[in-house]
């Protein structure tokens, strides 16, 4: 791994960024190589991933807050499913504008 970085124009000064789907293998791989942690970023893929079951408990969460929550239950019903669609298509600030308002309920 060393090898091939340097191939590639690393040197001790350049910092890693590894780029994957969350598991721990591949970045700890990256640092053995490196000698330092790098900056680990989730895709787009396992983004999507993780949010798509939550996006398909809305309608169910919705019914379970109606009667304590209304403004939320109608908020989780319009909103969340919009989530992982928004930051598909690049709009980043309504989407985790979105999230930070359904945090503050759990």
């Amino acid at each position: 791994m060393k090898a091939a970085l340097q191939a590639n124009g690393w040197t001790t000064q350049t910092k890693a960024v590894v780029l994957a789907d969350g598991a721990d293998g591949f970045k700890n791989l990256v640092q053995a190589a490196v000698n330092s942690e790098p900056r680990s970023i989730l895709d787009w893929f396992h983004i999507s991933m993780r949010l798509r079951p939550i996006e398909q408990m809305a309608t169910k969460v919705a019914v379970a807050l109606e009667d304590s929550e209304p403004d939320m239950a109608a908020f989780v019903r319009q909103r969340l499913p919009n989530v992982r669609h928004q930051m598909w298509n690049g709009q980043w600030r309504p989407a985790i504008a979105h999230e930070d308002n359904l945090s503050g309920y759990v």
